[in-house]
């Protein structure tokens, strides 16, 4: 299993020090190879990553930041455009069975945005020549 983290260990620690310590540690531990200041973007050009192809790569809550403010489009955008990368770099990484995963909060404005991100990955499905249904446990239509 590999774990990344967009922010540097040290970020990650400051920014989640309750349990980030602890939950590094458990991940090392469990042999888990963590990588820090991987970019959606780029990820799949990392050295550790380039090479290999996985089961499946999940996306735990995709943030693009506070620019704006979460229910305004602007932000929904910067959101959706993450996505977007990150749909692109892992359908890239995975092995001819792999399947891609991105949870979600549930809570308003977050569900909306969810939403908007799920149509957004359909869009994008012609343009990889992907069929994303295959790569999900659940979608939903909308």
């Amino acid at each position: 299993m590999v774990a990344t983290s967009l922010d540097s260990k040290e970020s990650v620690i400051c920014k989640y020090s309750t349990a980030a310590s602890s939950n590094l540690k458990e991940l090392e531990d469990l042999g888990c190879v963590l990588l820090h200041e991987v970019d959606v973007n780029t990820m799949r050009q990392h050295p550790l990553l380039v090479n290999q192809r996985f089961d499946r790569v999940v996306f735990n809550f995709p943030h693009a930041g506070f620019i704006f403010r979460e229910h305004e489009k602007s932000q929904i955008k910067l959101h959706q455009d993450l996505v977007r990368a990150f749909f692109a770099s892992a359908c890239e990484m995975l092995n001819e069975s792999g399947e891609v995963h991105v949870t979600h909060k549930t809570a308003y404005p977050f569900r909306t945005e969810a939403l908007y991100l799920v149509k957004g990955a359909y869009n994008m499905q012609q343009q990889y020549d992907v069929d994303l249904r295959s790569h999900f446990d659940h979608v939903e239509e909308i």
